[in-house]
């Protein structure tokens, strides 16, 4: 799910993967892996993602559009279920 609680704005968007690599600095910024839409639900899905680390970004829509960065995940072969995903907001 979102962590959508704190945000100062619409509770809606979506979410970014950016694959890293091996060896990639804590602030690289990564390949686009993939995107899902998440909405007032709050759950989002992401299909065919390859294992890997990835960087998630969330971008969140409304009166005051904001990109905010949601930490990194490392996704194994068999996928993941039940991951929150909580914006840092600076």
């Amino acid at each position: 799910g979102v962590q959508t609680c704190a945000l100062p704005i619409s509770k809606s968007g979506w979410l970014s993967l950016y694959r890293l690599q091996p060896g990639d600095p804590p602030d690289a910024e990564g390949e686009r892996g993939g995107w899902a839409r998440f909405r007032d639900s709050q759950t989002f899905e992401f299909d065919d993602v390859l294992p890997g680390r990835y960087r998630i970004r969330m971008d969140a829509r409304g009166e005051k559009r904001a990109t905010y960065s949601c930490g990194v995940v490392d996704v194994p072969a068999t996928g993941l279920e039940g991951l929150l995903v909580s914006p840092q907001i600076q």
